[in-house]
């Protein structure tokens, strides 16, 4: 469900379920004798319910970024760029073996493997898909 589906559910949700539990919480000063405690409990539970959906909507919406977006990709980029260079080396080490090892079973022409080892880090994906 995409955040802001979330938040209008649990809205729509949470208004009706509140009118209910005040309905049940006001009930015993009106002098009515309330015998369902299921249906104590399934206003309970819509609230509950309801109040989650709400917050889930909330905090999705505080990451306007979901990945695949190229805000996303930046931060992949930027990231890796500021990871110790130690960290950065084993990286490409690593990549130019998948590479190589692609390259031999021949799953990937040469200049494939060029685009590949040529990439930025934390861009192979962005690389590798512009031209495909």
């Amino acid at each position: 469900m995409r955040p802001g589906s979330a938040q209008i559910v649990g809205f729509l949700l949470l208004l009706p379920a509140t009118f209910a539990l005040v309905g049940v919480l006001a009930a015993p000063t009106a002098g009515v004798e309330l015998r369902d405690p299921i249906g104590i409990v399934g206003v309970v539970a819509l609230v509950v319910v309801a109040a989650r959906m709400l917050v889930v909507g909330l905090r999705a919406a505080r990451d306007p970024h979901p990945p695949g977006t190229p805000v996303a990709e930046q931060h992949a980029r930027t990231a890796a760029e500021e990871a110790p260079e130690t960290v950065q080396q084993g990286v490409r080490a690593d990549l130019a073996a998948a590479v190589d090892t692609l390259a031999r079973r021949g799953l990937v022409d040469r200049a494939t493997r060029a685009r590949a080892l040529t990439a930025p880090l934390g861009g192979l994906g962005v690389a590798m898909a512009e031209d495909s």
